[in-house]
């Protein structure tokens, strides 16, 4: 009786150890080894149009690698790893190394942090902030070697521009339309912007930020005595900036409709209105570029 009772606990721990034995070697083929993907350094600083490469290391030797921005807006990054800076922001790019049989997959963030710069701005970029170095800003808190000082408001080539527009982030002064226009070469030497180029905005400039910062008014080529516009979008981005608002009901234009008279923008009313030229209305100059 005691031989049976041994022999059948004998059977079942070589059963159990058997068991044991093989739950193991399932187990180390459902959980491969961690890759442990590191990269050579995990953030970068760039300015549009620079490029960087994310170089990865695994014990993984025969591991894919793949890459994934999080904003393509602010950067790009090939299957390579060639990362792109397309705009002002924040951007992380997420790296993997593929599971294979013995390895797990591994994962690892590279932070991408860009200025963007006035002669590449992007649509994206409208509402950011410019420096005199000529690069924007996605936050205003961000340490600059320059001081902010304009706000960007238009991206194209309309209106006689290279690549946009940006306003001032406050006001000039006040005086006739001809102090308005030669005034312009003074704020110039004051505040000088690399690759950009201070003007009075004629209505054009005027319209062509309004659209470019959501107006919904369509560009209007000969604007009649008192013609509204959408400026909402435009105001509202210059206020989240936390700048100098408009502090005067009229703003002059470039634009003359005869010798004595001259367009001004009504900023309270959102319309342009025809002024004789001795009048006092404000200056707030528009940066092209």
């Amino acid at each position: 009786m005691k031989r049976t009772n041994l022999l059948v606990g004998g059977a079942l721990l070589l059963a159990s150890l058997f068991t044991t034995s093989c739950d193991q070697i399932a187990s180390s083929l459902d959980n491969p080894v961690k890759s442990y993907l590191s990269l050579e350094k995990d953030s970068v600083l760039l300015l549009s149009g620079q490029t960087t490469t994310i170089n990865p290391k695994s014990i993984n030797d025969n591991g894919k690698y793949s890459f994934e921005s999080s904003d393509k807006n602010v950067a790009t990054v090939d299957e390579k790893g060639v990362v792109t800076a397309v705009g002002a922001g924040l951007a992380t790019i997420t790296v993997k190394v593929a599971a294979d049989d013995y390895y797990q997959e591994g994962t690892a963030p590279f932070k991408v942090k860009v200025y963007g710069v006035i002669g590449k701005a992007t649509e994206p970029e409208i509402g950011m902030l410019v420096c005199q170095d000529g690069h924007i800003h996605a936050d205003k808190d961000a340490e600059c070697t320059k001081n902010r000082i304009a706000m960007l408001a238009y991206v194209g080539n309309k209106s006689k521009c290279a690549h946009g527009l940006a306003i001032a982030l406050w006001d000039a002064k006040s005086g006739s339309w001809t102090d308005a226009v030669n005034y312009a070469e003074t704020w110039g030497e004051n505040y000088p912007v690399t690759g950009g180029t201070w003007r009075l905005p004629s209505t054009d400039d005027w319209q062509y930020m309004f659209i470019g910062c959501g107006g919904t008014t369509p560009y209007i080529a000969t604007l009649t005595q008192g013609v509204k516009v959408d400026s909402y979008g435009f105001f509202n981005k210059l206020t989240a900036t936390g700048y100098s608002l408009p502090s005067g009901y009229y703003y002059w234009t470039s634009t003359e409709d005869s010798e004595i008279t001259a367009k001004a923008w009504e900023f309270v009313n959102n319309r342009f209105e025809s002024w004789s030229k001795v009048y006092g209305d404000m200056f707030r100059y528009c940066l092209a570029f």
